[in-house]
């Protein structure tokens, strides 16, 4: 059985799910999605970005920039296993996401002739 980090895409052709704690595994035939919360760019009240995630009282990073912030957040995503990172403007709203493969998969994918 392979693990692998669900997209939008692959999630809505998924035949059934497993809930596990804060982890939702989608299964197929022979391969199991993790979708995976990922981190959340959000301003700070007293200047800068935060990076957090969903649900969390504090932050996970924080940085002067949003670029940074993003960076920041990709990075802790990608070593997680993969996710979404969602990027909120000033107002709060969501402008952008991103879906972040796993940086260390210990099974990766054949090779298909």
């Amino acid at each position: 059985m392979r693990l692998a980090v669900a997209s939008s895409l692959d999630l809505r052709r998924a035949a059934g799910t497993i809930c596990c704690g804060e982890q939702t595994f989608f299964y197929y035939r022979r391969e199991i999605a993790v979708a995976n919360e990922g981190r959340d760019v959000v301003p700070n009240e007293n200047g800068g970005w935060d990076v957090r995630k969903p649900g969390a009282s504090r932050s996970s990073a924080h940085e002067d920039t949003q670029r940074q912030a993003i960076d920041r957040a990709r990075e802790i995503v990608r070593n997680a296993g993969g996710g979404e990172v969602r990027i909120h403007g000033r107002n709060g709203q969501i402008r952008d996401s991103d879906t972040i493969p796993p940086g260390n998969d210990p099974n990766p994918p054949r090779d298909r002739k």
